[in-house]
């Protein structure tokens, strides 16, 4: 958990410090959103499929003995 934390925030500031990358990102958001909506409904179904099976990837993962 600690890892994830510092990972956003470390990503985060490098957003806030250039304004390079903050567009491009945002750009990158807005091109993927924009094509989610070409593609609604299916898409919508399709990326709420991949949260889920991520989301049961990452709880498996975190149950593996060490």
């Amino acid at each position: 958990m600690l890892r994830l934390l510092s990972a956003c925030g470390m990503g985060s500031m490098f957003l806030m410090i250039s304004p390079n990358l903050r567009t491009d990102v945002m750009g990158k958001f807005a091109n993927g959103v924009h094509t989610m909506d070409a593609n609604a409904p299916y898409s919508y179904i399709g990326g709420g499929v991949l949260v889920l099976v991520v989301f049961c990837i990452s709880l498996y993962r975190g149950a593996q003995a060490s």
